[in-house]
């Protein structure tokens, strides 16, 4: 029993030390705060608001241009093309409609202009 006392204390200095020490190989860089603010996903007068969820620091802030300079190509160099139809047709037999159709398509189509300061 002295012995199985003696191993269990080993194993759990082991396990705290090895805890302790993998702790200090990290540093956090950021942190965000469990509550999204309140600017984000909203308009502000005179700013681009973007965000990015991803695995490091760096790939988010490379996502969050990329997503900048779509949200500026959107709002100044885009070309939208709309098509729509509606199709009615209605069957009567007796003076009694029996049938009634409404077919609605629609197609949107869009185009972003090439703009050399911002194509990378």
């Amino acid at each position: 029993m002295r012995q199985f006392k003696f191993i269990f204390l080993i194993l759990l200095l082991t396990t705290t030390v090895s805890g302790v020490y993998a702790q200090g190989k990290y540093k956090v860089i950021e942190k965000s705060s469990k509550k999204a603010p309140a600017w984000n996903n909203s308009l502000e007068k005179g700013y681009i608001i973007v965000s990015a969820v991803s695995s490091s620091l760096e790939s988010a802030k490379e996502e969050c241009l990329e997503n900048v300079k779509l949200n500026f190509i959107e709002a100044v160099a885009i070309n939208i093309k709309s098509k729509s139809s509606s199709d009615i047709s209605q069957t009567m037999i007796n003076n009694q409609m029996k049938e009634f159709t409404d077919t609605f398509n629609s197609k949107t189509e869009t185009q972003a202009a090439t703009i050399p300061f911002i194509s990378s």
